[in-house]
């Protein structure tokens, strides 16, 4: 009698690390795809100057959309120096103006969560004020006013330290 018993408990055990194994394999499959996109955008970005400029507009366009999915926060934008304007080409301006362009097309909602995720991480502060410093002076001042609207939700969003969506 204990023998069926014990052939149970050993499949209920086997079932368990099998699907422990599975969960853990997925976790780190979608965690490899993001890291992977994160440099694979990091070394485009490098590239910038070389690329041509529909290229360029397809990257952004690409970026905005990987941000209002979801799919990767603002913290890829960070090895950028976004207020460091000496070390902008007017290619990689007409880029992340672009870029910044395209998220704003988003609705609010979207801008507001867009910003807010990296609102709370405190090793971002830093790119929190790259990004309003280049909106401000980039994409807002030669914008036109539905831009502007847009800066004051993301600019409300980066100040959100409770990290409250919408």
């Amino acid at each position: 009698m204990g023998r069926p018993m014990e052939k149970t408990k050993r499949r209920s055990l086997h079932f368990r690390q099998d699907a422990y194994t599975q969960a853990f394999e997925a976790h780190r499959r979608y965690v490899l795809k993001h890291v992977s996109a994160k440099y694979c955008l990091w070394d485009h970005f490098k590239e910038l100057d070389q690329m041509e400029l529909i290229k360029s507009m397809n990257l952004a366009r690409f970026t905005a959309e990987m941000l209002s999915s979801f799919s990767l926060s603002l913290g890829v934008l960070k090895t950028i120096e976004l207020s460091e304007y000496r070390l902008f080409t007017p290619k990689r301006l007409l880029h992340f103006r672009m870029l910044f362009e395209a998220i704003f097309e988003h609705p609010d909602s979207t801008v507001w969560n867009i910003f807010t995720r990296i609102a709370v991480t405190p090793e971002f502060e830093t790119l929190r004020d790259d990004i309003l410093f280049f909106v401000e002076q980039y994409v807002v001042n030669t914008s036109k006013a539905a831009m502007a609207e847009k800066f004051k939700i993301a600019k409300k969003a980066l100040n959100n330290a409770a990290g409250v969506l919408m």
